[in-house]
């Protein structure tokens, strides 16, 4: 009986502390910026009081860590969760040895992986985004495209969807099994990412559907959607495609997007399609609406 009654006090603080801090496969923030860092030390503190050695909330600790910029402590408690084989520890730390804080030293790709390839062994999807970046970069010897969609591809199907942005990504560069770009495929993975929520997706499938309007006019509607809605997401490639980049645009997607910045009551010009400054004044004014 009181083993069952920890069962169910352990359950009970793991809710609150693994959505405030843990990885996002725990239900947890995607971004460390993401972490409320009051709130999880609040929910995470009281679990650890109550579990002091437990390795998950060690880990989870760590994430608040590294959050708060203390690498030192969000190292020592990635290690003492991967000594548990807590699964979400390998890809914490791999990550740090990836793309180390400034002032912790120069990456070290070789481990990195090591923890990667023991993370994916206990099914921890950042882990395996890590593997993926590692060979779709060439950071390891021996290792590349191909080795990056085989990881990409198993973690997609279990619906996670940095892998299938991925997934989607290399499906548009041609290398997936065919060894040629198949457009079908890509919108299909970015898709299923979008509807996840993943935000870079968001810039990437509206820009796949924008080769499609020829064929599919509808498709521009669809594409200014998610370029706009990737916008107000904050996403900087979205700002870049839609100022920088506009001229490049299809010009039925740039009225679609200055009809739907009419709509916001940030653009007041003619629904010409025309990269003016005038459009791209309305986009920069989009994004810096307070709502966004």
């Amino acid at each position: 009986e009181t083993a069952l009654d920890d069962l169910a006090r352990r359950a009970e603080l793991a809710g609150p502390c693994l959505r405030a801090a843990a990885v996002p496969q725990l239900g947890g923030p995607r971004l460390l910026g993401d972490i409320d860092q009051a709130a999880a030390r609040a929910t995470c503190d009281a679990a650890l009081a109550a579990f002091p050695n437990d390795p998950a909330f060690l880990t989870i600790s760590g994430r608040i860590a590294q959050a708060a910029g203390d690498t030192a402590a969000a190292r020592q408690a990635y290690e003492a969760g991967i000594a548990a084989g807590v699964p979400m520890a390998h890809g914490l730390a791999g990550y740090m040895l990836f793309d180390p804080a400034e002032g912790d030293g120069a990456p070290d790709y070789d481990r990195a992986e090591e923890l990667g390839l023991a993370g994916a062994a206990l099914d921890d999807w950042l882990s395996q985004q890590l593997l993926v970046l590692l060979y779709s970069q060439n950071f390891i010897d021996g290792k590349g495209a191909d080795d990056a969609f085989a990881v990409s591809e198993t973690v997609a199907a279990e619906g996670d969807p940095v892998s299938q942005y991925f997934l989607g990504f290399f499906f548009l560069r041609g290398e997936g099994p065919s060894g040629r770009p198949d457009p079908e495929a890509a919108r299909e993975w970015l898709q299923h990412s979008v509807d996840a929520g993943y935000v870079p997706a968001m810039t990437l499938l509206a820009e796949t559907l924008e080769t499609a309007v020829a064929q599919e006019p509808e498709a521009a509607a669809e594409a200014a959607a998610l370029y706009l809605d990737a916008l107000y997401e904050h996403d900087r490639l979205a700002l870049e495609k839609l100022t920088t980049q506009l001229r490049e645009r299809n010009r039925a997607v740039v009225r679609a997007v200055q009809s739907r910045l009419q709509e916001a009551g940030v653009y007041r010009g003619a629904l010409d399609g025309l990269p003016g400054p005038g459009t791209i004044n309305a986009v920069q004014a989009y994004a810096a609406l307070p709502d966004n």
